[in-house]
């Protein structure tokens, strides 16, 4: 049985989106990895974002915004998938996690 490599998606969000992602994710029943993991998977096997790309999206981007560094532990084979989704789209994995994280808050679910 082979083992399953992991790493790390890290990226700096804004200490309130962080917070309010985990409170949704909480509510849903799964944990901030397991959604980000589960937009990866989906990115990687159906070669779509599962949510429209939208950037004019509420989210601060202020000097004053407290960032917060997050690591998401993901399997390496998904991480890299995700990742040549992303770069083949010219969008960084860190900008697609951020707008999936918004577009959880705005419709209240995951959207996969």
């Amino acid at each position: 049985m082979a083992l399953v490599k992991y790493e790390n998606i890290q990226l700096r969000i804004d200490m309130e989106l962080k917070r309010d992602f985990e409170t949704l994710c909480s509510n849903l029943g799964t944990t901030c990895s397991q959604a980000v993991t589960l937009l990866a998977d989906s990115c990687g096997t159906k070669d779509e974002l599962p949510f429209d790309i939208v950037y004019n999206m509420n989210w601060k981007k202020s000097e004053e915004a407290q960032q917060e560094r997050i690591a998401i532990r993901i399997e390496g084979d998904k991480k890299k998938r995700f990742s040549q989704f992303c770069n083949a789209r010219g969008l960084s994995m860190s900008a697609v996690v951020k707008m999936f994280m918004l577009q959880c808050l705005e419709q209240g679910k995951l959207p996969l």
